[in-house]
C-alpha cells in the first residue's frame, strides 16, 4: 500500500465520502478494477455527483459494459456534473453508431463552455460528410488551441476538400505546436503526392524518429519508386 492510498483510506475512515472517488480513480489507474468499482459504488451511494461520470468511464473503457456506462453518464448529467459527462457519453454513442444522439451531447458540451468539444464535434461531422460544419468546428477548435485540431483540420482539407496548400499549412502548424504524432506523417504523404520528394523524405524520417512505424513503410515505398533500392533496404 502506498502513501496516496493510505491518505485516501484515512479520509474515508474520517467520513469524507468524496475520497471514495479519489481512491477509485487510483485503483483504476493501477488496474485494480474490482476495487475501483467497489469504491465508485460506495461514492454513488454516498451521493457524490462526480462518481457517476468516473464510474461510467470505468464501465465503458475497462469493463465493456456499455449499457451501464450510458446510465452512469446520464446520471452524472442529471445531477449537474457536466464537465466530462457530455463528451464521454457522446464518445460512447458514436462508437455505437448513434450519431444524432452523439451530436446532441457534443453540442451541449460546447454550449456549456467546453471549447475542446469542438474537435470531436468536427470529427463527427467529417464522418457524416457534413464538411462545412466540420470546417467551422475545426476552426473553432484551432482558435481555442485544442491539441489535434490543426492535424485533423489538415486531413479534412487534404482528403475531403482537396485544398492541399491549406492542408500543408495546418500540418505545419500542428508540428510547430508540438502535435507531431500524426502530422509529420500526414505532411510527408502530402509532400510526396505533390512531388516534393526531398522534403517528403525528411518528414518521413522525422515521423519515424517520433515512433510512427507506418512512416517507415511509406518511405521505403517512395525510395523504391525512385529506384533507391539500397536506401530502402537500409530501412528494413
Amino acid at each position: 500500500m502506498d502513501d496516496v492510498e493510505r491518505r485516501y483510506l484515512a479520509a474515508v475512515d474520517k467520513g469524507d465520502a468524496s475520497a471514495y472517488v479519489d481512491l477509485a480513480d487510483l485503483y483504476e489507474d493501477l488496474g485494480r478494477v474490482d476495487d475501483a468499482e467497489r469504491c465508485y459504488l460506495a461514492a454513488i451511494a454516498a451521493g457524490i455527483p462526480r462518481a457517476h461520470n468516473n464510474y461510467g468511464y470505468l464501465l465503458a473503457e475497462r469493463l465493456g459494459r456499455l449499457g451501464e456506462a450510458e446510465r452512469e453518464f446520464r446520471a452524472a448529467l442529471a445531477e449537474g456534473d457536466v464537465d466530462n459527462a457530455h463528451t464521454n457519453l457522446a464518445d460512447l454513442l458514436r462508437q455505437q453508431g448513434r450519431h444524432t444522439e452523439a451530436e446532441v451531447q457534443l453540442r451541449a458540451a460546447v454550449d456549456a463552455g467546453r471549447l475542446d468539444a469542438h474537435l470531436p464535434l468536427a470529427d463527427l461531422y467529417e464522418e457524416l460528410a457534413r464538411y462545412a460544419d466540420a470546417e467551422r468546428h475545426y476552426r473553432a477548435a484551432v482558435a481555442a488551441g485544442v491539441t489535434g485540431a490543426h492535424n485533423n483540420f489538415g486531413f479534412l482539407l487534404s482528403e475531403r476538400l482537396d485544398r492541399q496548400d491549406e492542408a500543408a499549412e495546418q500540418y505545419r502548424l500542428a508540428i510547430a505546436s508540438g502535435d507531431t504524432e500524426e502530422a509529420l506523417g500526414n505532411l510527408a504523404q502530402l509532400l510526396e503526392e505533390s512531388g516534393q520528394l526531398d522534403e517528403a523524405e525528411a518528414h518521413y524520417r522525422l515521423a519515424m524518429a517520433a515512433g510512427d512505424e507506418d512512416a517507415r513503410d511509406y518511405l521505403i515505398e517512395m525510395l523504391e519508386d525512385q529506384g533507391r533500392t539500397e536506401d530502402a533496404d537500409r530501412l528494413r
